[in-house]
């Protein structure tokens, strides 16, 4: 039998980071779509069914602000939960469940596997993070 993976959507305009992370999350069994920004990530889940994103808040063009009230409005677009994964300050972090995040967790204090703890607790059933995997890290 063939489980459709779960699928994450990362909305990161650094490019670095997003391609670490899309490895992490790959490796641990999830299919991932990298976004380089709020529009970027707009355009992606209107054509790609994601189960969860993964946003960075402070973005050119479309920040994440911007991409949470966009996909909030638009009632007929799917609304997957948004975990928000930021270096944005504390106080613009409490911001994001105002505006539909589920959860904020800020970079600089968040390892691979709080990461990816995270993504489980919002993503659907398909699959459980495989225990051992995706220790690595997300600054390389």
């Amino acid at each position: 039998m063939n489980e459709e993976r779960v699928r994450v959507l990362v909305v990161n305009d650094d490019a670095a980071l997003a391609r670490s992370v899309r490895s992490l999350l790959v490796e641990t069994g999830y299919d991932v779509e990298v976004a380089v920004d709020g529009a970027d990530g707009l355009v992606t889940l209107s054509r790609w069914r994601a189960d969860v994103v993964l946003l960075d808040l402070l973005m050119p063009r479309l920040d994440g602000w911007g991409f949470l009230t966009a996909v909030g409005k638009n009632e007929h677009t799917h609304q997957p939960p948004v975990v928000v994964w930021s270096v944005a300050s504390d106080e613009e972090l409490e911001r994001a469940p105002q505006l539909g995040a589920v959860e904020c967790l800020p970079r600089s204090k968040t390892g691979p596997m709080q990461l990816l703890e995270a993504i489980e607790r919002h993503a659907p059933a398909r699959p459980a993070v495989q225990p051992g995997r995706g220790g690595g890290a997300l600054y390389s």
